[in-house]
């Protein structure tokens, strides 16, 4: 059938009779087609609405009861509603206004844990919004989705309603911490021992040295360690051990004003009377023999204080005494060790409860009359009225990082940008949802793959595909890189560093043995280069690591690498150009050389750029 012709009315004269967000209507004079006129007609105008026909899972409808004011019935009716200006699609203003005129969403914010329950629910119809704009939209393929996640356990947890910058506690495990600071933290269980079930097992299996098994007589019915088994558990108990000490620096460095580290000790006289026994040694790092042979956290930590004057407190709690002839015991840092016991815990809090008891009373005691003597008036309002006159330095930071610092004078960020884009495949449940697919990696990650590959670069053989590709393959039997880091290197990038003029230099520093990469420092600046609010006279601590540097004759060259995606070098001058001015500080102070050069190399330009 055809579509008939169209044949519109003029309209002659128009006014809206009344304009309500719930009521709009307006008259208008009207001429047919036929010339005849209609001097009234009426018009109403409706903002965009949605009916909702939602089904249960053993197929009932819902409905809702509403109480019609025009009729004076209550009646049941589907669920509809007007599109509020928020709502981002159709689907969304039907989802909310199920959830609303159900009652289902004031349900559920009323029980335990509301806030958080309404908020799941809110992210579910996101959930189910993004659904829709895939080509698999519609209910079947949502219901399929929901399955296939339910399938491979995929569990998007619970919606975090707290912002960055909330005011809360947050309790996250050490690798959650990752990438994060806060003010102050609080490292608890440092007194659990290490996992070494893997190590202690009947049958230890080992990525390279293979399987170490015990030898079993069965004629005698006795069980002996072989060799094999001993070099491959202790291997293993290192390895752990050096995951472990990573672990612990991740920890120690989250905090940028405060670390407070708790742990339970066992046998506290008998490792005090060990710690005392070391307190002689006067070499910053702990020896091999102590890190070796750790058990937990706390057999890191107690050594690492026991030369030091800040230990003097437990040494005289089991009647001993530090070693202050030792250069390392009136050094002064910033830390307090206290040993307390569980009663003096419980103790102290009765106390406290007891003493807020009283004050209150006495408090509630006191007559309800303002002072008569005008001098007592005039001290109290003084005392209220009071201000610490060093609020400001409160906030300052102990340590800031380089980046933290550039940040302070330019808005861009040092995050590395993906150097080469990848194109992905989504299913209806994306591999990077199921549990025994290993998550896609970052810019940022990206990044430190290619700054691993350079640190252990071997400049010898650096100059082709093949070889870098052998290098690579080298560090992943070494552990110290994964395979994953490794597929999203583009060799050609750094055949063509290894081979520009500052690549060629630093082989030369190589083969010298005065090449240094990835050398981290600390050093003390002004306050006020963090924030010029802060006063002059005071001091923070700035960390870093250099990428490389290498001496030319009796001069420094300083070299920095960057993955950042960018149409010219010179965008990372600005970007970059004060970050490296803290490098050549650092680098100048520690080695008394002065630092002729700046280079910064782009591995996405193949370019380097000298500051």
């Amino acid at each position: 059938m055809e579509k008939p012709e169209n044949r519109p009315w003029e309209v002659l004269s128009s006014e809206y009779l009344a304009r309500e967000p719930w009521f709009t209507v307006r008259r208008e004079r009207l001429r047919l087609p036929d010339g005849r006129i209609v001097p009234s007609y009426y018009v109403f105008e409706y903002p965009a609405w949605v009916n909702v026909i939602a089904v249960t899972r053993d197929g009932h409808f819902v409905m809702i009861d509403q109480y019609r004011h025009g009729l004076g019935e209550t009646d049941y009716e589907i669920t509809a509603g007007v599109v509020e200006p928020t709502d981002a699609s159709l689907l969304a203003a039907a989802q909310r206004e199920l959830m609303e005129e159900t009652g289902y969403g004031g349900y559920a914010s009323a029980m335990p844990g509301g806030v958080q329950r309404r908020a799941n629910l809110e992210m579910l119809v996101e959930k189910a919004v993004e659904f829709e704009a895939t080509s698999y939209r519609g209910l079947f393929n949502f219901i399929r989705y929901i399955e296939q996640l339910q399938k491979y356990e995929v569990d998007f947890g619970e919606v975090n309603i707290y912002g960055e910058s909330a005011d809360t506690v947050r309790i996250m495990s050490i690798h959650k911490s990752k990438g994060l600071e806060f003010p102050v933290v609080f490292l608890s269980g440092m007194g659990k021992s290490f996992n070494q079930m893997d190590s202690r097992a009947a049958l230890v299996l080992h990525s390279r040295m293979g399987i170490g098994a015990d030898a079993i007589d069965p004629e005698h019915r006795v069980r002996q360690a072989t060799l094999p088994r001993q070099i491959i558990r202790q291997s293993m108990k290192l390895e752990n051990l050096a995951e472990e000490l990573r672990v612990l620096y991740v920890a120690m460095t989250r905090p940028k004003e405060k670390l407070i580290m708790t742990g339970m000790a066992s046998k506290l006289e008998s490792r005090v009377k060990q710690c005392a026994a070391h307190a002689g040694r006067q070499e910053e790092l702990l020896s091999y023999q102590t890190l070796s042979s750790a058990s937990g956290y706390l057999d890191w930590i107690l050594p690492a204080f026991s030369r030091n004057r800040c230990f003097d407190g437990l040494y005289e709690q089991f009647g001993l005494a530090g070693n202050v002839d030792n250069p390392l015991y009136a050094e002064k840092i910033p830390v307090t060790i206290r040993l307390v016991s569980p009663a003096g815990l419980v103790e102290g809090e009765v106390l406290h409860q007891m003493e807020r008891a009283v004050n209150e009373q006495k408090i509630m005691e006191i007559p309800k009359q303002p002072p008569r003597e005008a001098a007592l008036k005039e001290l109290v309002e003084e005392r209220f009225a009071y201000q610490y006159p060093y609020e400001k330095e409160k906030q300052i930071p102990v340590k800031v990082t380089v980046s933290q610092l550039k940040k302070a004078g330019m808005e861009e960020s040092e995050i590395g940008k993906e150097l080469f884009a990848q194109e992905e495949l989504v299913p209806i449940v994306p591999g990077f949802l199921k549990k025994d697919h290993v998550a896609a990696l970052t810019g940022s990650d990206r990044g430190t793959a290619y700054h691993r590959l350079l640190e252990c670069l071997d400049y010898r053989r650096a100059y082709s595909i093949t070889e870098l590709m052998a290098q690579t393959e080298e560090l992943i039997a070494e552990g110290k890189m994964t395979k994953e880091a490794a597929e999203c290197i583009y060799f050609k990038s750094i055949l063509a560093f290894a081979k520009s003029p500052v690549g060629m230099r630093m082989r030369n520093a190589f083969l010298n043995e005065t090449l240094k990469r990835e050398q981290p420092f600390v050093m003390s600046v002004p306050a006020s280069e963090a924030d010029p609010s802060y006063p002059e006279d005071e001091t923070i601590l700035v960390q870093g690591i250099i990428d490389a540097w290498f001496p030319e004759g009796d001069e420094i060259v300083l070299v920095d690498y960057k993955t950042d995606r960018v149409k010219e070098a010179g965008e990372l001058k600005k970007r970059y150009e004060k970050q490296l001015a803290y490098y050549q500080q650092a680098l100048e102070r520690t080695t008394g050389k002065k630092v002729k050069e700046k280079i910064i190399y782009s591995l996405a330009l193949d370019e380097e750029l000298v500051l």
